[in-house]
């Protein structure tokens, strides 16, 4: 493929406990766990650009109606999710601005994406990218090993009509986005691929921002009420890495 649809994927487990404490808290806030795990992303997404404006594509079934149950086609339509964070806002709000943004999105999930395009007439190159350069999915249903391989997770042990086979994990991915963000309920806990452009990003980068995605995340579950400017980011060994950099104190001569 060309250089620009080139991309690599990086995995993460989510721990069991933690995702029931996601649950607790998605219900808590009247929202449901795709809600809670976007707008987490959405946060770091804000913290990486500081910009107030932050759009991420999502897929939607595409079948609300009963009758389209047993039609075979590919009925998924992608929305423009947009929300505008800040600062002083507190977690549990802008949980609730993202999660109205969401319910209003698919009370609209009809209209076709390729017409909202040809309707607005982006400047940007058409498609997806048109509106968005990141992109969230949380796979739910099915068999949690048909969910990791929906993710391109390695090491998933199968068994086809008596031939064994496990997954295995490619070099190089294609990859539509800047940065996306797949994830899914499994016997494991969450497992989560970020799947990302390498002509644009580094691995080192991409593993430092699943790193402060956790720590996000845990400091999000710590106290949601927290202000999105306070919520922990980094890691205790950049933090250690900070103190050495700031630790300039020299002692000068009294006189």
């Amino acid at each position: 493929g060309s250089l620009s649809c080139r991309g690599r994927a990086e995995t993460l487990t989510i721990a069991a406990d933690t995702l029931q404490q996601l649950k607790r808290l998605a219900a808590e806030q009247h929202a449901t766990l795709y809600t809670l795990l976007l707008t987490v992303f959405k946060t770091l997404l804000y913290r990486y650009s500081g910009q107030q404006d932050i759009i991420v594509g999502s897929p939607t079934l595409g079948r609300p109606k009963r009758e389209f149950a047993d039609t075979v086609g590919y009925f998924v339509n992608p929305v423009a999710l947009r929300s505008h964070p800040t600062a002083e806002q507190r977690f549990s709000d802008y949980l609730a601005e993202v999660n109205a943004t969401v319910l209003g999105a698919l009370t609209h999930q009809h209209y076709p994406f390729s017409l909202l395009v040809e309707k607005l007439q982006p400047e940007r190159e058409q498609g997806a990218s048109a509106f968005y350069r990141a992109w969230f999915v949380l796979q739910s249903g099915g068999s949690s090993d048909a969910a990791e391989l929906a993710l391109g997770m390695p090491g998933i042990a199968l068994d086809w009509a008596g031939l064994s086979a496990e997954s295995y994990a490619l070099e190089e991915v294609a990859a539509q986005f800047d940065i996306a963000l797949l994830m899914a309920e499994t016997n494991q806990g969450l497992s989560a691929s970020f799947q990302y452009r390498s002509g644009l990003l580094s691995r080192a980068t991409v593993s430092r921002f699943i790193a402060h995605f956790q720590c996000l995340l845990h400091g999000m579950l710590a106290d949601p009420d927290s202000r999105l400017s306070e919520l922990p980011l980094l890691s205790l060994s950049e933090r250690n890495q900070l103190a050495e950099w700031n630790a300039t104190d020299v002692d000068y001569p009294r006189g």
